[in-house]
């Protein structure tokens, strides 16, 4: 039911929800006294409304997708399941997805949640001071150590306030992961490397043309997940907080 409740959030998202308002069809109703569009009333009503439709279908989809997976790892009937070394996930031809494997991903899942929430709150719904207003504040900062001129001391508490404030809000959006070490982890590499004992050494089995194919699957998912967390997850965040 919860799968079932997330795909249909997926496609009525993609349907309906997440598209910008459409200022031809409603010029008429956004012209001022002057006969031109009121700028104030759009960002107030049409965006406002929009802005926080998509809040809450991310909302929705995150709270969705982490019921999904846990209830799969609560009624399938697999927890005592365990796959041969070397096997995973659902790559693997022989392999099943294990109830470990479940709760992992049901990390990642609020982790989607949490990052999501981060976005809009520095974006555009928590106010948060913006470094373009301030006057080059690495600068002032900079200025105001060397006691040189260049920065008064409102403006370097304006800087200080900005940045610290959006340091928080990057610290917040990482906080998960110290909780990492609570839920299962599957390492990428054991799914192609085989452990023996040979002079303490370890060692790569014979592969067949199925398991070759598998190799290569996991490596490509494991520079996907690298990618995922060094450049869409902590680069995202830094570069939100933290604009050039």
């Amino acid at each position: 039911l919860a799968g079932l409740l997330h795909f249909c959030c997926i496609i009525f998202g993609a349907l309906a929800v997440v598209s910008p308002p459409n200022h031809h069809h409603h010029h008429h109703q956004l012209l001022g006294d002057d006969g031109n569009i009121d700028s104030s009333d759009r960002d107030t009503s049409e965006w406002r409304v929009w802005s926080y439709k998509c809040l809450l279908y991310d909302i929705c989809l995150g709270v969705l997708g982490t019921a999904a997976t846990l209830t799969a790892a609560r009624s399938f009937p697999h927890r005592t399941i365990s796959n041969a070394p070397g096997q995973s996930g659902t790559l693997s031809q022989k392999a099943y997805v294990t109830q470990d494997e479940m709760i992992e991903h049901s990390f990642y899942q609020v982790l989607n949640l949490v990052q999501v929430m981060y976005l809009h709150g520095v974006t555009w719904l928590w106010n948060m001071p913006s470094l373009e207003q301030q006057q080059q504040p690495q600068l002032v900062l900079v200025s105001s150590m060397l006691g040189t001129k260049g920065g008064n001391q409102e403006q370097l508490l304006s800087s200080i306030r900005a940045i610290v404030l959006r340091l928080m809000a990057v610290l917040a959006a990482t906080s998960p992961w110290l909780l990492r070490h609570y839920f299962p982890v599957h390492s990428f590499s054991a799914n192609w490397i085989k452990k023996g004992l040979t002079r303490g050494k370890q060692y790569q089995q014979q592969e067949t043309a199925t398991e070759w194919l598998e190799t290569r699957l996991y490596q490509i998912k494991k520079w996907q997940y690298l990618f995922y967390k060094h450049v869409i997850l902590h680069g995202l965040n830094l570069s939100v907080a933290f604009p050039a």
